[in-house]
């Protein structure tokens, strides 16, 4: 590289004296003085001398517009036939080593490494290993489980990777700036490691113009490789190597190479020079390489079938549908003892930016923060195994879980696959990964929205006939009256008739079974009347099923001062059965113990576990609003910690789940 580099420096400081129209026309008269003799390597020595000398002798840049060479195009095609033709000839006569030297000595103007789109190995410590191999409860972050709070990980520059045994596509730009197409016989890459396979192509570069050319290697063994530059074979020319020069480079007189030329020159020229070059030597051109590690193999994982037609899938909103993708080891001998799935939709990305906002109230930063810990997309493992394994030649089939919530337009399934090659707690080294990446577009309909919603009191007066009941049980059997036929229709036992094949008989029968509940005991006097007005948005009718469970432990209901017992949970516990037409709304009463919450007043949490809790940074909020946003939120938790709402498309046998958190309460 040194002597090239010299020699180009030494090349173009020549041209800084004397004429060089005299230079030229010495050239020519030595070429057709060769043609008479014949002299064969005086022609084709002395028409590469030509070339050289009319030409810039620097490597320009991208805007950079006088590197052409000086002669006349006819002449630049004469030289290029006349070094053709004396080849053709020598090798007539039997000199098949007969060639000129090429004349330019930056052909070679950058080397790039084309990275797969698809099986690009990744890089991760020993420490995100840990991460993976943790409980998802005990780990907060990691390389392959999504944190909505964790730092954005930006990629490290690092070294390109190539993996033992594989083919990797480098491209390569050629140079050329003379006005003549450059027949390139064969060009193959170079390096530091002769065990470095490579493949040879050929290529035409047009005139005065760049050109890419894709070659291919295959390393034979890891550690570092550096790819430095190309052995290239011109027609015409011998086959030498070319080294890498990306930047560009201009010569600028002062050079140490220019004032050992200056020596060679009469000192009045050297003396007319001198004023040119100035005091301030500038550096030659500096030849560049591209460093690259080589690791050990990986498998070849890649994407055989899924369940799914054309990767998209329509779902209504609160639907779970289950799908399989199945995957194929192409490896002949490396199995993938690491598989591990990552997720990504379209709602993170605005849920995230929605939780940037410091005006964000903190009732409204819980529910982002909610949601955005709720993946749509989950992972169903058929058994324990925590990381499953693919053979060499087999198959994997992996089932995926996606719910159908508002605002869900496409998602995208990871699956990151490794081999580790020893078990994962004995393994302390760094490990590379690939990615199979399966999109998918994702159409969420409407199904059962909650328009409103209302909470009224309640009196227990209109059950006074259950408060009856413990006196009349008191009675000795010959004091009871027999039932009389309007006695059995009154009587708790014949109200409570609703259930028949999980559904309501009638909304009689309905008033019935939730006023035989309540007043059966002496303290069991407070309760209220949720209302909730559900509305069908989706055109086939659809049932809604509303389970009304008891309360938490910790939330005491005004009627009881102590925990709660298995019969009174039971008696709490109900589930209330309507069918909504299309496009119909419909109001479905639900009967609630009233609660008293003893810290209603507690800070709201954060979900973040970086944060313990939520601190509002609107000025507005004054210290009342803030209690009473909290005792609003504490006591909306408890009312949907006790409902549970599903709907049923009965021609379909379509189930979901209704977001109660539309819920909303007002002060």
């Amino acid at each position: 590289t040194a002597k090239i580099t010299e020699r180009a420096i030494r090349q173009v400081s020549s041209k800084s004296f004397g004429s060089a129209d005299l230079k030229l026309d010495i050239l020519r008269l030595c070429i057709n003085v060769c043609e008479a003799l014949p002299d064969l390597e005086g022609v084709l020595l002395y028409s590469a001398e030509l070339l050289r000398t009319s030409g810039s002798g620097i490597a320009p840049g991208p805007d950079d517009n006088d590197g052409s060479c000086s002669l006349p195009i006819e002449d630049q095609l004469r030289l290029w036939n006349n070094i053709s033709r004396t080849v053709g000839v020598g090798r007539q006569l039997g000199r098949e080593h007969l060639a000129a030297d090429y004349w330019d000595e930056f052909l070679i103007r950058g080397i790039e490494m084309v990275p797969s789109a698809s099986n690009s190995p990744i890089p991760h410590a020993k420490g995100e290993l840990d991460a993976v191999t943790k409980a998802p409860t005990d780990s907060q972050s990691g390389p392959f489980l999504y944190n909505p709070f964790g730092p954005t990980s930006k990629a490290k520059q690092a070294k390109p990777l190539m993996v033992v045994g594989e083919e990797t596509t480098f491209r390569v730009t050629l140079q050329n700036l003379y006005d003549f197409d450059l027949d390139i016989e064969s060009i193959r890459l170079t390096s530091d490691k002769d065990s470095c396979e490579t493949s040879a192509q050929s290529v035409i570069v047009g005139p005065y113009s760049t050109q890419l050319v894709y070659l291919n290697a295959i390393p034979a063994e890891s550690g570092s490789l550096i790819v430095d530059g190309c052995m290239v074979t011109i027609r015409g020319c011998h086959e030498r190597w070319f080294p890498l020069f990306v930047g560009p480079w201009l010569y600028k007189p002062g050079t140490k190479a220019s004032q050992s030329v200056a020596e060679d020159v009469p000192p009045a020229v050297a003396s007319q020079s001198a004023e040119k070059r100035g005091s301030k030597a500038s550096q030659g051109p500096t030849a560049s390489s591209l460093a690259l590690d080589v690791i050990p193999p990986l498998p070849n994982v890649v994407l055989r079938t899924t369940t799914l037609p054309q990767s998209a899938i329509m779902l209504l909103e609160g639907e779970t549908r289950t799908f399989a993708i199945t995957l194929f080891n192409a490896s002949k001998s490396i199995p993938a003892d690491l598989v591990l799935l990552t997720f990504e939709d379209s709602m993170a990305a605005q849920l995230q930016a929605a939780m940037l906002s410091k005006e964000l109230p903190q009732v409204e930063l819980y529910e982002l923060s909610l949601a955005s810990s709720r993946k749509p997309l989950r992972w169903r493992k058929v058994n324990s195994e925590r990381s499953p394994s693919v053979d060499p030649g087999e198959e994997l089939t992996l089932e995926i879980e996606l719910d159908g919530r508002s605002g869900l337009s496409n998602a995208n399934i990871q699956v990151s696959y490794a081999y580790i090659g020893v078990p994962l707690d004995s393994f302390n080294d760094r490990f590379y990964t690939r990615q199979i990446s399966v999109p998918l577009t994702v159409t969420v309909n409407a199904s059962i929205d909650i328009s409103k919603t209302d909470i009224l009191p309640f009196s227990t007066t209109f059950a006074w006939q259950n408060q009856q009941r413990p006196s009349l049980q008191s009675r000795p059997p010959s004091a009871k009256k027999p039932d009389t036929p309007s006695d059995k229709v009154r009587s708790p036992s014949s109200m409570n008739t609703r259930m028949k094949s999980g559904k309501l008989i009638n909304n009689e029968n309905r008033f019935q079974s939730l006023l035989s509940r309540i007043g059966l005991t002496p303290g069991d006097k407070a309760h209220c009347l949720l209302c909730l007005d559900c509305r069908n948005s989706w055109p086939s009718p659809l049932s809604v099923s509303i389970q009304v469970r008891p309360f938490p432990t910790g939330n005491t209901p005004l009627t009881s001062q102590s925990p709660k017992s298995e019969s009174t949970n039971a008696k709490y516990t109900y589930t209330v059965h309507e069918t909504l037409q299309p496009g119909h709304t419909k109001r479905i009463l639900l009967l609630l113990p009233r609660l008293r919450l003893a810290d209603a007043h507690l800070p709201i949490p954060a979900l973040d576990p970086k944060q313990q809790f939520v601190v509002s940074s609107s000025p507005k909020a004054t210290y009342e609003a803030q209690l009473a946003a909290r005792e609003n939120h504490w006591y909306r938790e408890a009312l949907l910690s006790s409902l549970n709402a599903t709907w049923t498309e009965e021609s379909t046998s379509r189930t979901g789940m209704v977001n109660l958190r539309n819920i909303r309460l007002s002060a």
